[in-house]
């Protein structure tokens, strides 16, 4: 090897001096490498913050990366750490550890991080080993014991809810012993995670965590098997409505719904999902609707399931075990940021800056623009005809379908449309229900008679 390329190699680990050339034709690069050496679990990037959060199981410690500094500083966690969480405010970090010694019953840990002056404050006792965390609703903490990620595929797992305002441990989801990564969609009602219900095959189970009391919300028989037994590459679009697991991309509103199939196991999802990033490439999946199947954009090579999508900025945050560093994918022509490349009247900038996609005009789908919800006051991430009493009222129809009254249990339509108006009413019983606002008006074909289908309605 001659000294000068010694010295480039060497140069390698300075940061940001990335040795990837890539193509002018290529979507997407890597535009900064982040040398950590140590081995990474998990990557997250601080949503107020220019931080980012990555996890060190081998060290037991927090490594804040300053993204505009340029610094990383370390922080002891606790004994083994496998998974932290952000909550809503924030403010705080929780980090889940085996705590001190050899992480035997009672001292199972989750420790507290102050964000602002990167300290750990205290932690506190829970009652099963806590491996995966997720941040939900109004200050509860949702944790389990994560008994795939150990390699105990039969073996029961556990799932805990915490209440963080007295960090007490509420109770658990019903008796399902969810065992992978778990997920969480926007507004955090809904909770998705893998869990056994015979041998060694899985259930997808959707739970509704919108109280402190959660219960199953759906289900699906799926296993990654015979595409792999990886029960923890979970992860869910930015806007809540599509989620991947195993090589399979989901409704995450329907999991009957399924798209198409990565030829590789899928570990995070841009805005929209019509970016999925894999271990070893980048996939359209808008091409599912073409070819059943989604089409790589490019191969990175970087053969990672460690990584984190930045809805914010539209980058990829991924660790790599071959250099021991984090590499900032990005894609290599980004829209105009004073332009308008969906012509709903919000420039590039506004809309990341709202959480909106700079790509589709009508962001959640209600029949108004992004740019008309804002000039008229409403909230362009939330569908504009569902109201708050709206949402309440479907949730207990949901939970208590008997109050939902049909002339018989299941109306067919012989025709090729159907029109349906749908009035909501308000009330403790069926003898004092008052109607709520306008009535609504649904319409939808039926593509296949035969098939004598019928239509489910509730809140997304």
């Amino acid at each position: 090897m001659t000294h000068r390329l010694k010295t480039l190699l060497s140069l390698a680990l300075v940061w940001g001096l990335v040795l990837e050339w890539a193509s002018a034709q290529d979507p997407w690069e890597i535009t900064e490498s982040i040398p950590l050496d140590a081995v990474i679990v998990q990557v997250v990037k601080d949503p107020n913050r220019s931080f980012l959060y990555a996890l060190n199981r081998t060290d037991s410690k927090v490594l804040f990366i300053d993204l505009q500094l340029k610094t990383i500083t370390e922080l002891y966690v606790g004994k083994f750490p496998t998974s932290m969480a952000l909550n809503d405010a924030g403010t705080k970090m929780y980090v889940a550890n085996g705590g001190i010694g050899s992480g035997t019953s009672g001292s199972y840990q989750i420790a507290v991080v102050d964000l602002d002056t990167q300290t750990k404050t205290h932690h506190f006792l829970t009652t099963y080993p806590p491996v995966n965390l997720v941040m939900g609703l109004n200050n509860r903490l949702y944790y389990n014991s994560g008994d795939w990620g150990t390699g105990a595929i039969n073996s029961g797992g556990s799932t805990g809810i915490i209440d963080l305002s007295t960090e007490t441990q509420l109770s658990n989801i019903g008796g399902f012993q969810i065992k992978s990564r778990m997920v969480v969609n926007d507004d955090r009602t809904k909770l998705y995670g893998q869990y056994i219900y015979s041998g060694n095959l899985g259930e997808m189970g959707v739970f509704d965590i919108e109280n402190p009391t959660a219960f199953k919300l759906d289900r699906q028989r799926y296993s990654p098997y015979p595409y792999g037994w990886d029960y923890n590459n979970y992860c869910i679009s930015a806007n809540g409505n599509r989620l991947a697991y195993g090589h399979i991309l989901f409704n995450a509103d329907n999991l009957i719904i399924q798209y198409g199939l990565f030829s590789e196991l899928v570990y995070a999802l841009n805005y929209d999902a019509s970016i999925a990033f894999g271990k070893n490439s980048i996939w359209d999946t808008g091409s599912f609707a073409s070819t059943g199947d989604a089409t790589p954009v490019w191969t990175h090579n970087l053969s990672t399931s460690v990584m984190h999508y930045d809805s914010a900025n539209d980058c990829l945050y991924a660790f790599t075990a071959s250099d021991f560093s984090i590499k900032k994918i990005e894609p290599t022509n980004r829209p105009d940021p004073s332009g308008d490349a969906d012509r709903d009247g919000l420039d590039y900038d506004t809309e990341i800056a709202i959480g909106t996609n700079p790509l589709v005009a009508d962001t959640d789908a209600d029949g108004l623009d992004d740019g008309s919800e804002v000039e008229n006051g409403l909230d362009p991430l939330v569908p504009n005809a569902q109201t708050p009493q709206m949402r309440a009222l479907l949730t207990t129809l949901r939970r208590s379908p008997e109050l939902l009254q049909l002339d018989s249990p299941v109306i067919w339509f012989e025709y090729g449309q159907f029109h349906l108006n749908l009035q909501l009413y308000q009330g403790e019983d069926l003898s004092s229900m008052n109607p709520m606002g306008m009535p609504f008006h649904f319409e939808a074909s039926v593509p296949n008679l035969a098939t004598r289908q019928f239509f489910q309605i509730h809140a997304k």
